[in-house]
């Protein structure tokens, strides 16, 4: 998948990110490419200009990270 949209916005989607560029006009394309076959229905994109929000989650015996994206608005919230 590949899509355009405006640099400031940070995109979502599946798959792993293979190419990333900046143009001039201050457009940001990127395309995914995902692994294994999947259904047309299950491919999504979300963009806009998120706020990331980072957080360790801790168990015995282990951790793992998490990641929230909200929107700048309701950062509070999402804290």
């Amino acid at each position: 998948m590949t899509v355009v949209i405006p640099r400031n916005y940070l995109p979502l989607s599946n798959g792993v990110v293979i190419s990333e560029n900046i143009s001039a006009n201050n457009r940001r394309t990127i395309t995914w490419r995902e692994t294994y076959p999947i259904a047309t229905y299950l491919i999504s994109i979300a963009a806009a200009p998120y706020h990331i929000l980072d957080e360790i989650y801790e168990w015995p015996p282990g951790s793992m990270p998490l990641q929230y994206y909200v929107y700048p608005p309701d950062r509070a919230a999402g804290e």
